[in-house]
C-alpha cells in the first residue's frame, strides 16, 4: 500500500524510520525510498528523504532532505 504526498505526485510504500537519537531527544527521521510520477505518468524511484525531529511521513516525502551533507574541512 502507497501513502501518497498532498498533491498525489510522490509516493512511498516504505514506512517512516527513526534512528540516531542523542541524549537531547533529536533523532533522525527518513523513508528508504520515494518515487515522483512523470510527466508521462510513470513513476521513478528518487531515493530517500530525511529530515530531522518529524514524525509526519507526507512532510518528510515532500520537503526532506536528499542527501547527506559533507563534511568540509
Amino acid at each position: 500500500m502507497y501513502t501518497y504526498s498532498t498533491h498525489g505526485n510522490i509516493r512511498t510504500k516504505y514506512p517512516l524510520e527513526r534512528a540516531y537519537g542523542d541524549r537531547n531527544g533529536n533523532y533522525l527521521s527518513f523513508i528508504i525510498s520515494v518515487e515522483y510520477q512523470q510527466a508521462g505518468g510513470d513513476w521513478v524511484d528518487a531515493g530517500i528523504r530525511w529530515v530531522i525531529n518529524c514524525e509526519d511521513k507526507v512532510f518528510v516525502m515532500e520537503n526532506g532532505f536528499k542527501d547527506f551533507p559533507h563534511r568540509v574541512s
